[in-house]
């Protein structure tokens, strides 16, 4: 009698090799209601595969006569256990948790760009086998969080190693459906995928409760820290480099489906831009930023994010980037004074050119004040030219802030202030 790896095997090698007959029966127009994003359209056919019916129910028969896959096994007038991790839960049949063994693995090596080949499909399927061993015996399971990012672009076979994992060039999406592309949508050019370890739990309750350590269901750091690292890397700050995440999802070795996040964010408006000469760069600001970022500073660098990224209005962009100066040199008294004097000190080391700083920075606050107050009068390009100069301001506080490591930047605002304007020569 076969086991179970060698069954496994079988089906992977069967269902591969028959992916073509399978892509061909499934219907053009669904990818366009599925997502308008031409990446997850492409993933989702890529996906598509026809299993041999016979050889799951063998391979279902080896897998339950085995105790440790007793939790998933079937039971009479009992539920189909509720795959549970802290990024949600989906119902699944032990047929279900097959046929996912593959579907998962072929969004693996679409989204990692991993050689279309029998023999890593075969291999990334057994692997996945062993992952689903895991997580019935309550150990942690190897997965994927999947980031698309749009608005920076990669050469073909480049990448951007970061703590948190690797950023390749989005797949080519062959099958768009034009009804799908919707005017002003974000593209999706670069995909980051971290690799993470997290616990799965198998719940056959009519209502499961989601309850998983706070690591576990802690958004990944990589959402707000990539665009920042991106934007302390450009070679101009007053127009730096401002990727979009654009989409997230989580990818199992055993959950079937491609359930994803879209959030509803503003953006703004332009092309892409291409960061292949800049690779070096933003690997070496995402290891700083990862290494010294705390949260006493999460504010500056979401603020930082949404000025150059997000915000349309640049009324709104010159505030943001302002409250940047205000969260890393901030205080309770003699605010708009004590913040511009103590970044001036902080980026300007030569006296008179620091005098001249400390004017441009003061008049910067004084229109960003008249913005917040609601004042019409204040001329539009005047705050166009601020809003440049008040980014390429944060740009260079915050990677000054971020060079001096996370001791620095775990003082509060005050103290930060309090140490250049008092200690600093």
């Amino acid at each position: 009698m076969a086991d179970i790896l060698t069954s496994l095997t079988a089906l992977a090698v069967s269902a591969f090799r028959s992916r073509s007959e399978a892509v061909s029966k499934f219907p053009d127009w669904y990818g366009g209601i599925f997502s308008p994003d031409p990446v997850l359209q492409e993933a989702h056919r890529a996906s598509i595969i026809s299993p041999d019916n016979q050889a799951m129910k063998a391979i279902g028969e080896l897998i339950m006569a085995e105790p440790d896959f007793a939790i998933i096994a079937p039971r009479e007038g009992e539920l189909d256990p509720m795959v549970l991790s802290a990024q949600g839960g989906i119902r699944t049949s032990l047929d279900g948790l097959i046929t996912s063994l593959l579907t998962s693995a072929l969004l693996q090596m679409y989204f990692l760009r991993s050689p279309y080949e029998e023999g890593t499909f075969v291999r990334i399927v057994l692997e996945g086998f062993e992952e689903l061993r895991r997580a019935v015996r309550g150990e942690r399971v190897r997965a994927y969080d999947i980031t698309a990012i749009a608005r920076i672009s990669l050469p073909e076979g480049a990448q951007i190693s970061t703590p948190w994992g690797l950023i390749r060039p989005a797949p080519p999406a062959t099958s768009i459906d034009p009804r799908s592309i919707m005017l002003g949508q974000l593209k999706t050019s670069c995909i980051l995928a971290e690799p993470r370890l997290i616990r799965v739990k198998f719940d056959r309750s009519a209502s499961p409760q989601l309850s998983f350590d706070a690591a576990d269901a802690a958004p990944t750091r990589s959402r707000n820290l990539f665009p920042l690292a991106c934007a302390l890397a450009s070679n101009d700050n007053m127009n730096p480099v401002a990727p979009i995440m654009s989409w997230f999802t989580y990818l199992l070795p055993f959950q079937s489906g491609l359930g994803f996040t879209l959030p509803v964010l503003p953006h703004v408006f332009g092309g892409e831009v291409d960061v292949g000469g800049q690779i070096s760069q933003i690997e070496e600001w995402a290891r700083i930023v990862d290494r010294a970022h705390v949260e006493s500073v999460e504010i500056a660098a979401h603020r930082l994010v949404s000025a150059v990224g997000h915000r349309m209005d640049r009324s709104d962009a010159l505030i943001d980037a302002v409250m940047v100066w205000e969260n890393l040199l901030g205080t309770r008294i003699e605010t708009a004074f004590r913040v511009t004097a103590a970044l001036s000190k902080l980026l300007e080391p030569d006296l008179i050119k620091r005098r001249e700083l400390h004017s441009t920075l003061k008049r910067i606050y004084d229109i960003r004040s008249r913005v917040v107050h609601g004042d019409q009068t204040t001329d539009k390009t005047k705050i166009d030219q601020a809003c440049g100069e008040a980014v390429d301001f944060a740009i260079r506080a915050l990677g000054a802030s971020y060079q001096k490591g996370p001791s620095w930047l775990a003082l509060t605002s005050e103290k930060r202030a309090d140490q250049i304007l008092l200690e600093w020569a």
